[in-house]
């Protein structure tokens, strides 16, 4: 079961080490599915000017079952709001930057952000 207070507990958490401009926005769903596959979460965002963008991340609560799970998923798709302040492309690759962050998750915190947990 995913707690409200683990959320904002982890929302925290990233906000400080990836130290985005803009306020990330969460909504839980029970199932999320991308190119037909179910996926435990996903990033969205939209370049509202030169000065505002919107992050929002969805996770899917039939997906993510432990704080874990929680947290490498968020992770991860904090990885993608990052990219998208930054102008690289929404990639898991190290152009991206998106590799560097998986190292440094996997260092700092013991979790693989693409493995989500497992």
């Amino acid at each position: 079961m995913i707690r409200s207070d683990n959320v904002r507990l982890f929302q925290l958490m990233l906000q400080d080490e990836f130290k985005l401009k803009h306020r990330v926005n969460f909504a839980k769903t029970k199932v999320l599915r991308f190119d037909g596959d179910s996926c435990m979460g996903m990033y969205e965002g939209e370049n509202v000017s030169d000065k505002k963008i919107n992050h929002k991340i969805r996770f899917a609560t039939s997906e993510v079952k432990t704080d874990k799970d929680l947290f490498s998923t968020l992770a991860h798709e904090y990885v993608h709001a990052w990219q998208m302040e930054h102008g690289f492309d929404l990639d898991h690759d190290t152009e991206s930057g998106f590799t560097q962050w998986r190292n440094y998750f996997n260092a700092y915190y013991g979790i693989d952000i693409v493995s989500m947990g497992r």
